[in-house]
């Protein structure tokens, strides 16, 4: 099931999937009463609560230092926090935002 959600208060059930290959993902999501998760296999899950107004991202484990980007280089270090995507840093807020930018 395919759901969109709008302003966080309005959910419109069974939408049309417009990518087919996310019926075949590795994907799983779930939908509860005012929050809803979206996992993969490798360990990566995004999960929202809509009576907070709060969402999370959690990594395994194993991306522990091997991952990088809007939400820092998830070593512990807080000196290497502002690299981008081209392994260099900067002290701009601007320039590391969009940096990251899709």
């Amino acid at each position: 099931q395919v759901s969109k959600i709008y302003n966080f208060s309005f959910t419109e059930e069974n939408c049309p999937v417009l990518d087919q290959s996310l019926e075949n993902s590795t994907m799983n999501s779930r939908q509860r009463t005012n929050k809803i998760e979206v996992s993969d296999q490798k360990g990566v899950s995004v999960s929202c609560d809509f009576q907070y107004d709060l969402c999370t991202v959690t990594l395994a484990g194993w991306h522990h230092g091997i991952s990088a980007g809007l939400f820092g280089t998830n070593d512990n270090e807080a000196g290497n926090e502002w690299m981008m995507p081209n392994g260099s840093f900067t002290d701009s807020v601007k320039e590391f935002t969009q940096s990251w930018q899709v």
